[in-house]
């Protein structure tokens, strides 16, 4: 059982002690760290892409070494960021943080010299991105590529030169079809198997021709035997046999095949390479048209200040489109999320001087006396057999 007079050094100990941690805390704060907590500050904001977080220290570095108020002693403490939903992964989010400096600002004014810092560096950005959209953006330079080939009328020659190509292969055929026309028509076995007569074009009448052939054909191949059947002749005495095989025989008059086989030429294949040849050579050329326009002004993107200031990580030796459309992604996403951030600013509120007495009781105070605690164990331990001895 501990004495009543043995409680009382600890208790005056504990007491002591608690007074002088106090103490050395309040002066520590007050004199080492220099800062006299006179103003306290409650600012909170909505960012994107973590901006305002990242940057809180430069803004207010930069803001307090204005002139009128240079070296003022700030200091930012308790900053938190919270997400409207902890279980997504979502570019936005808000933060609130404690300012604290040594002289008073209104709050309105101090809220309004904020945003004006911090929102003029980001609408700078988002201006100089727009400035320089059509140097960067890639549809935008496809646009200006459209002028500019429709301008020089290169579009037209191309489409003029592929539809001539392809008129002259039309004409060919065309040829090819009138002339299996004639070959049919003049030959021995039209005039002995005549059909009604055509009145119309001569490539309409050969498709007609055509089928009235196949279709006898097709008759006689499966029932040329048959005695009762139509004599398709005009020489009655002709046996169903021997129509058979003036038809078999023929067949290469009316054949579906047959413009096949006469545009299957040297002449009509050296027509076609042509136009493939041409297409190539056409496609070529637009291609090469096409690279030159987009190295120069892929030339002229990196030679800007803008490129030099914004391009980080970014390095083609030459222009490919890949690298360009890279570059023009990555420039529109700045674009994109400076223009999101620059619709929300920062919100200022005052604390009352009574609160900060209030929050340094309150964190200061369970901390000071936890140690003095500690203390006041340790000396009872190392001088307890001491005090029992001396007030026995």
């Amino acid at each position: 059982m501990i004495r009543k007079n043995i409680i009382y050094p600890y208790a005056i100990f504990f007491i002591f002690i608690f007074i002088i941690l106090f103490s050395l805390n309040f002066f520590y704060k007050k004199y080492v760290v220099s800062l006299k907590v006179d103003s306290y500050y409650k600012i909170s904001a909505v960012q994107f892409y973590d901006f305002k977080s990242k940057s809180l220290k430069k803004i207010f570095d930069q803001i307090f070494s204005q002139e009128s108020i240079k070296n003022e002693k700030h200091y930012i403490e308790n900053l938190k960021k919270k997400k409207p939903n902890e279980t997504l992964s979502q570019d936005i989010s808000s933060i609130s943080f404690n300012l604290i400096t040594k002289n008073y600002f209104d709050e309105k004014e101090l809220e309004n010299q904020l945003n004006v810092f911090y929102l003029n560096s980001i609408n700078k950005i988002v201006q100089d991105m727009e400035n320089n959209l059509p140097l960067y953006d890639y549809k935008s330079l496809k646009k200006e590529y459209s002028k500019t080939i429709q301008k020089e009328g290169l579009e037209e020659y191309i489409i003029a030169k592929q539809n001539e190509a392809h008129d002259r292969l039309g004409e060919y055929i065309i040829a090819k079809q009138n002339e299996a026309y004639d070959i049919l028509v003049n030959s021995e076995f039209f005039k002995e198997y005549s059909p009604e007569n055509c009145n119309d074009d001569k490539i309409n009448c050969l498709e007609k021709y055509i089928t009235y052939y196949n279709f006898i054909y097709k008759v006689l191949t499966k029932n040329y035997q048959n005695k009762d059947l139509l004599i398709f002749s005009k020489n009655k005495e002709k046996s169903n046999l021997n129509i058979f095989k003036d038809f078999y025989y023929n067949q290469d008059l009316f054949n579906n095949d047959i413009l096949n086989l006469l545009l299957l030429t040297n002449e009509f294949k050296s027509k076609h390479d042509l136009i493939n040849i041409n297409s190539r050579e056409l496609n070529s050329l637009l291609e090469k048209h096409e690279l030159e326009f987009f190295s120069k002004k892929f030339d002229e993107l990196k030679n800007t200040k803008f490129y030099s200031e914004y391009a980080f990580g970014f390095y083609c030796k030459t222009y490919t489109k890949s690298c360009l459309q890279k570059v023009s992604n990555y420039f529109n996403k700045i674009l994109f999320r400076h223009k999101r951030e620059s619709q929300y600013g920062f919100k200022v509120e005052y604390i009352k001087p009574k609160t900060i007495i209030n929050q340094y009781i309150t964190t200061d105070g369970p901390i000071v006396l936890g140690l003095t605690t500690i203390l006041t164990y340790i000396f009872f331990i190392l001088t307890n057999k001491f005090f029992r001895r001396k007030l026995k």
